[in-house]
């Protein structure tokens, strides 16, 4: 949430989400309100090739480690390449690139409605070396996140109870005066 305390809450995680909601909306009608000059199959490439580099390898390696220990389920190679494809950093630099090379095209556009699509659709940001490649909840982090809620809630109350003793001692002064 901020740079001292790097967690989301359950709205403001969904509000991230939301944000990624409308910037690939914005994408996908900047590509359906031109579809007639995009290359379909080079759309589908570039909005394909993130997963196929940066998910498969991971993927697989899950699917046969699955019984691993967190951070064990997947080398760390795997987890290197879905966070380098899956990056801003790294999309941006090709479709520079791509421009550079061959002028605009709206095929382009296809690679940050796939990371929007991953953020706002699935959830997925990048991924840690010491959680599984295919998240499972972390119960420390479970339980930090119910302790958290539960002061927030216990917060909540006292500050209601200040208020309704301020307002009754007010309108005990009001009723004597």
């Amino acid at each position: 949430m901020d740079v001292n305390n790097m967690f989301f809450t359950r709205t403001t995680y969904n509000m991230v989400r939301l944000d990624w909601l409308f910037i690939m909306m914005g994408l996908m009608f900047a590509s359906i309100a031109n579809w007639t000059e995009i290359n379909w199959w080079l759309f589908a490439a570039a909005f394909w090739w993130i997963d196929v580099i940066g998910t498969a390898p991971g993927m697989y390696y899950h699917g046969k480690n699955k019984h691993a220990l967190a951070g064990e389920d997947v080398p760390k190679w795997a987890i290197i390449a879905y966070n380098f494809c899956h990056s801003f950093v790294t999309v941006m630099t090709i479709t520079f690139v791509w421009y550079l090379y061959a002028g605009w095209h709206w095929e382009m556009l296809a690679m940050p409605m796939h990371l929007a699509a991953d953020r706002c659709v699935f959830g997925n940001i990048f991924k840690n070396f010491n959680i599984k490649f295919d998240p499972q909840p972390v119960p420390a982090f479970t339980n930090f996140i119910s302790e958290f809620s539960a002061s927030q809630h216990r917060r909540k109350n006292y500050s209601e109870n200040k208020a309704s003793s301020f307002s009754k001692a007010i309108n005990k002064v009001g009723a004597h005066v």
